[in-house]
Formats: C-alpha cells, sequence, structure tokens
C-alpha cells in the first residue's frame, strides 16, 4: 500500500525512459485562485490515490492511522463548501475488512476488499451507510485496480499469490485483470499485452526527496518472489513480473462504460477497455520532454487529463507536476498546464474549464486549494 504526506506532492516515478511531447495548440499556467481550509479535520497522512467525484464536486482519499492500514477510514470533503464526513470501514462489517482499494463513481463510493477469507465489493453512499455488499466467486490476494461501470459489470486487477506448502509464503504472484457481473459472478479475463522492457522493481518517491517505507500488508516484492521455480510454459515468471510491474503502478480512470489504463511502459500507452471485456486499439501518447511517468489521469469524453512528473529540481528539490490534455481520437495533445513558482498540492479534480482543485496543508490543517489557468 502506497503512503504519502499531504504536506508534499504526490508519487513520481522515476524517469527511465525519454520521449518527446510534439507542439502544443496552447500552453497555460495554474495560477492560485484561494485556498479554503477544511475546519476540523486536521494535517494528515494520506494512503493511496486522492478520488475525484465524477461530478467534481467532491474529493476522497484514504486517511492514515495508527496499526492496520487497510482499515483506514475515507474521509469525503465537499469541494463547493469545504464540509467533509468520515466513512469508518468498521461499520460495513462486524468482521475485520482489510480493504486494498476504493473508488468514488458519481455520489457513491466502491470499496474493494476482503472480509475473512472471500473477497467483496461494497457499495457505500455518501453518508457511510451500506447500500450494498457484493462477493466475489473469486478470491483476490491483493487488490491493484476497481472500475465499476454504469452497466454494473466490474473491472477488477488483482494478485494470486501461490504458496509454499512449508513456509506458506508466495513463490508465485500472478497479476490478472478480470471481468464480474454485478452480483460478482465471474464473467471473463481480459487479455492485455504487456511491454517487454517494464521493470522488476521500480524506485519509488513521495513528495519531495524523502523515500516511502512500504507498509507491512504490501505485496511481497519482486525480487521475493523470484524463489526457485520453473516458469510456466504459457506464462513464464518474467512474464508474471512484466505484467505485475506494468499494473501495480499503472494509472486509470473510467468515463461511463470504458475503462482508461495507462501501464508502466515506454511508450506511454493507453488502453481503452469496455464494460464487456473488449480492449480497443492502443493509443500512444508522447509525453512532455524529460518528463518521468504518467501518475494520474482524468478523462471526460473523448478528452484525456494526464499528470506527469518532472525530475527533482536541482536547486529545491522539487518534482513539478505538468499537466497534458489529449484528444483521445488520435491522440493529440491539445494542452499543456504547468503550476505557477511556489505553486505546490496534491492533484484532486479538473472542472474541464479552467479550475483545478488541489489538497494542501495550511496551517496544519487540510485545505482545497483552487487553481486557474490562464
Amino acid at each position: 500500500m502506497r503512503i504519502k504526506a499531504l504536506t508534499v506532492v504526490v508519487c513520481i516515478i522515476s524517469a527511465l525512459y525519454g520521449g518527446d511531447l510534439d507542439a502544443q495548440e496552447s500552453n497555460h499556467v495554474i495560477s492560485w485562485e484561494k485556498d479554503r481550509i477544511i475546519s476540523g479535520l486536521l494535517h494528515t497522512n494520506l494512503i493511496g490515490d486522492i478520488q475525484c467525484g465524477d461530478n467534481g464536486e467532491a474529493v476522497f482519499f484514504r486517511q492514515a492511522v495508527q496499526g492496520d492500514p487497510s482499515r483506514a477510514p475515507i474521509i469525503r470533503i465537499d469541494v463547493r463548501n469545504g464540509e467533509y464526513s468520515t466513512i469508518h470501514l468498521s461499520r460495513l462489517s462486524s468482521q475485520h475488512i482489510s480493504a486494498r482499494e476504493f473508488v468514488a463513481s458519481g455520489s457513491d463510493l466502491y470499496v474493494f476488499g476482503k472480509d475473512g477469507k472471500s473477497s467483496f465489493i461494497w457499495k457505500v453512499d455518501p453518508g457511510g451507510e451500506l447500500k450494498q455488499k457484493i462477493k466475489l466467486d473469486r478470491t483476490f490476494d491483493d487488490a491493484i485496480r476497481l472500475v465499476p461501470f454504469e452497466s454494473g459489470s466490474f473491472l477488477i486487477i488483482g494478485s494470486r499469490y501461490t504458496r509454499e506448502e512449508e513456509l506458506q509464503t508466495p513463490i508465485e504472484i500472478k497479476s490478472v485483470v478480470e471481468l464480474y457481473d454485478a452480483s460478482g459472478q465471474f464473467l471473463k479475463t481480459v487479455a492485455l499485452k504487456f511491454p517487454q522492457n517494464a521493470q522488476a522493481e521500480i524506485p519509488k518517491t513521495y513528495g519531495n526527496t524523502a523515500p516511502v517505507q512500504k507498509t507491512s500488508d504490501t505485496m511481497p516484492t519482486a525480487k521475493n518472489s523470484l524463489r526457485s521455480r520453473k516458469p510456466l510454459p504459457e506464462d513464464s515468471l518474467q512474464d508474471q513480473l512484466e505484467r505485475r510491474t506494468s499494473l501495480s503502478v499503472a494509472v486509470i480512470a473510467r468515463y461511463q462504460d470504458k475503462a482508461y489504463l495507462i501501464p508502466h511502459s515506454n511508450p506511454t500507452r493507453l488502453l481503452v477497455i469496455s464494460a464487456s471485456g473488449e480492449v480497443e486499439p492502443e493509443i500512444i501518447l508522447k509525453k512532455p520532454e524529460g518528463s518521468n511517468w504518467a501518475t494520474n489521469m482524468r478523462v471526460l469524453g473523448q478528452q484525456a487529463l494526464i499528470e506527469y512528473r518532472m525530475p527533482p529540481d536541482t536547486k529545491t528539490g522539487n518534482m513539478e507536476p505538468v499537466f497534458v490534455l489529449y484528444d483521445l481520437t488520435n491522440g493529440d495533445a491539445i494542452a499543456t498546464y504547468k503550476l505557477a513558482p511556489g505553486f505546490l498540492g496534491f492533484f484532486a479534480c479538473y472542472d474541464w474549464r479552467q479550475q483545478f482543485t488541489f489538497l494542501f496543508d495550511k496551517d496544519n490543517m487540510v485545505s482545497i486549494r483552487y487553481g486557474m489557468s490562464n
């Protein structure tokens, strides 16, 4: 599970490959407009990704707690008025819930995890009340991504471990992309092709320069999974590592009944998966010159806004974001957006006009930071 501090900016992945972005139609600067302090919500650490409600009016994130991070509550902030609520996962079940992933869809939340030995999806309303509990007919040892489609089906990216009988430790980690119906019944495996240059171990830093210590519930490392075993003929160990690496750091978004996935690869490849599990021809995107991998994405209609990170500044150590707006009909860049000097925050939402919304720590309180592009 990934942990990051609110006082600094989101995770980047060190650049391993180049890639230039063609001439942009327009270039913009995001300038500070105002801050809204969230009364009563103290500065905190975040676990995982920041979620933006489909209507852009709410921001969701998981608040780090002492002990088991898989039980961290979910915070919902109304971007319009700054009011917030806390969703405690313990309310969803009398048993221990190990929640690895959640996603905001409209005004509802979908929490993906385990209750005992079975895998479930919990559908929760904005007030934290359980609306539906869906048991999957296949179990995951770890969840990477969840995509709820408008049609009711679910796309799940997760991992299953094969354990050594005596030590009960994983010797094989198989990452899969699977489609389930609204009742949790398995429908099909989605076949994705992965590049041969994916790295087995990817260096990660969060914020400015500080390395992150992995939590105890993080998946076993690829290095530790390389115990002596014979590769499967149809799915070699190297293939498994490439698939797991690509998916574990993938950027994903949903719009209506399509999932948009950017695996860890060079060049930047956008995969589009339908609610029926069909994979459309990939779209090759050129990233900004000198930038790292994509770290965030929002999609609306035939446009995608993707956040990239630049390498650390030699003087300040800051890793500045660059936002690129793409036309998904052809993969061309429409515009780029850079932050004004001194502008910091976690990217949360974009209104597809001029306003960007960020989370920020101000006076030891969580704040909404609003930015406007020129």
